[in-house]
């Protein structure tokens, strides 16, 4: 650790990891919670609940799409699981295209500099209007509002493995097809492309020398982790990462990933403002 802190770490040989806490960080109404309002609004969607047993918590809407009950989905007679999910993808299309993001000034804590490479996980326009961040130097890799096709990608991190259909050999023995069907589409039309952006991510550090890198509000869940393998595998395990946190939560995550992935040099830091006693400090993780 010693080595990396002591030499100076240049921008451009700095990645920064974005993630959706960065947008709410700046009040942009961006939680899937503000989501099932936006739907609750239009009055759809309101059969999401019932079929993905989400009891009204939508921040575990991706986790829905592949632990659902695929028997429910099967015989839910009150609704069509294949029209509400277009439902919602068409719907959550337009919310995001809704999000606001005028008159947001930025935040003095994030050191933004536009020689850097950024990664983000949020469709909005955040870093390039109110950072000045060039486009050329973000990878969106999840879409991005500036694309005019608003590919949007959505869903879930995790195939369903369409070949396990032991548990339904006695009572839906008849029912094997439309069972297979119904994974089958989940899996083709809400299920992230993972191993495919991952090479996305490869590619894009393939020329670059980066030396440290930045999360900022990122929960480091494991969805997301083959990206981050990907990272690792081209940096090393001896990179400097900084990541912040909000609460102990996302200080467990982060030295899970930390552990699992055998990463030796990570720092933490507080951007809850409302713990007094560790905001903004930078604690090391041994």
């Amino acid at each position: 650790m010693k080595g990396v802190i002591e030499r100076i770490i240049s921008p451009s040989e700095t990645l920064v990891i974005i993630g959706n806490g960065f947008d709410v960080a700046h009040d942009i109404k961006s939680k899937y919670k503000h989501f099932k309002e936006y739907c609750n609004f239009h009055k759809k969607c309101n059969g999401v609940d019932e079929l993905f047993e989400l009891d009204g918590d939508w921040n575990n809407i991706e986790l829905g799409l592949t632990n659902y009950d695929v028997i429910r989905l099967l015989e839910s007679e009150r609704y069509s699981y294949d029209w509400e999910l277009r439902q919602l993808y068409e719907l959550f299309l337009k919310w995001v295209d809704s999000l606001e993001i005028n008159n947001i000034q930025p935040l003095t804590h994030y050191e933004l500099h536009k020689d850097s490479w950024y990664l983000t996980f949020n469709y909005t326009e955040t870093l390039e209007r109110i950072y000045n961040i060039p486009n050329s130097q973000i990878f969106h890799i999840h879409g991005s509002r500036l694309n005019k096709d608003k590919n949007y990608i959505f869903g879930s991190g995790e195939e369903r493995d369409i070949t396990h259909l032991e548990p339904y050999s006695e009572d839906f023995a008849d029912k094997y097809e439309e069972i297979e069907g119904i994974m089958v589409t989940m899996n083709l039309d809400y299920t992230k492309p993972i191993w495919e952006l991952s090479q996305k991510v490869k590619k894009l550090l393939e020329d670059k020398d980066i030396q440290m890198i930045k999360v900022h509000g990122h929960s480091m869940g494991k969805v997301d982790w083959p990206y981050f393998e990907e990272i690792i595998n081209k940096v090393g395990d001896w990179t400097l990462w900084s990541i912040d946190y909000y609460n102990e939560d996302d200080v467990e995550r982060i030295k899970r990933f930390k552990e699992e992935k055998s990463l030796h040099c990570v720092e933490i830091r507080c951007v809850n403002d409302k713990d007094t006693k560790n905001y903004l400090k930078i604690k090391y993780l041994a």
